[in-house]
C-alpha cells in the first residue's frame, strides 16, 4: 500500500466545515478514527474535536513553513560578517598608505621648500637668526 503525502491545508478545511462527520480523518487515512467521528456525530464532541483538528492542521503547517526572515538575516549576517573583514582588511590598508603617503608629502614638501629657497635666493628664517646672532 503507498502512502500519500496528503495536503494538511485541505485536511484543515475539511475538519473544520465537515469535522462533524469525520471526513478530515478519512482523508489524512486515519480510519478507525474518522468512523468513531462518523458513529458519534450525533453527540457534537466530534464538531469540537473537528475545530481543534482544523487548527492544529493549520498550526503544523506553520510550524513547518521556514521562517523566510531568520533565513534571510542569516544570509545578510554572513555577508555583513564578510563585508567586515574586508572593511576592517582594507582600513588597516588605508591606514599604512596613509602614513606613506603623509611621510612621503612631509619629506616631498621640505625638499620642495628649501629647493624653492636656494633658487630664489631667499634666507630662511633660521640664517636670518644666525645672523642676528653672529652681530
Amino acid at each position: 500500500m503507498s502512502i500519500l503525502k496528503k495536503n494538511k491545508n485541505i485536511a484543515g478545511v475539511l475538519a473544520i466545515f465537515l469535522g462533524t462527520l469525520g471526513i478530515h480523518r478519512f482523508y489524512m487515512g486515519e480510519w478507525k478514527v474518522g468512523l468513531a467521528y462518523l458513529l458519534f456525530f450525533w453527540t457534537g464532541v466530534p464538531t469540537i474535536l473537528g475545530i481543534i483538528d482544523g487548527a492544529r492542521y493549520f498550526t503544523e503547517l506553520a510550524d513547518e513553513a521556514p521562517d523566510v526572515d531568520s533565513v534571510n538575516n542569516t544570509e545578510s549576517s554572513k555577508e555583513s560578517e564578510t563585508n567586515l573583514e574586508k572593511a576592517e582588511s582594507s582600513d588597516i590598508n588605508e591606514s599604512v598608505i596613509e602614513e606613506d603617503n603623509d611621510n612621503t608629502i612631509d619629506k616631498d614638501t621640505d625638499d620642495y621648500i628649501e629647493e624653492s629657497i636656494k633658487e630664489t635666493g631667499i634666507e630662511s628664517d633660521e640664517s636670518i637668526e644666525e645672523d642676528q646672532e653672529d652681530k
